[in-house]
């Protein structure tokens, strides 16, 4: 019992014990990606954007297509078509640009991409 994270009295079966372990963690969960969100919304702050950095027009398409993925209530059929569709909006954008130029990259697990 000594490498036990959590030990549950009367075991797997009480499911008091395990409902309250649950919204624990639940919660900690919670209240931790509150810090972390707020932290990476804020990590660019006074940065300049990458000189290869390429956004998308924000057309109604778009936005609708963001509001629909973010949306809890999407389903998972609705969900899939509407990343596919964005994905397919990127790589229609990426076609677009002039190939990339400059070094090749020094790590030779990207040699070819």
């Amino acid at each position: 019992m000594h490498l036990a994270d959590i030990v549950v009295p009367r075991g797997g079966t009480n499911m008091v014990a395990i409902d309250l372990i649950v919204r624990h963690v639940q919660s900690q969960l919670e209240e931790r990606e509150l810090g972390v969100r707020a932290a990476l919304a804020s990590a660019d702050q006074g940065q300049p954007l990458p000189k290869t950095l390429s956004l998308l027009e924000s057309t109604p398409q778009v936005r609708g297509m963001h509001t629909i993925i973010r949306n809890m209530e999407t389903s998972r059929d609705d969900l899939i078509f509407y990343i596919q569709e964005a994905d397919a909006s990127v790589d229609r954008e990426s076609a677009l640009l002039p190939p990339l130029t400059g070094p090749p990259s020094p790590d030779p697990s990207r040699r070819g991409l």
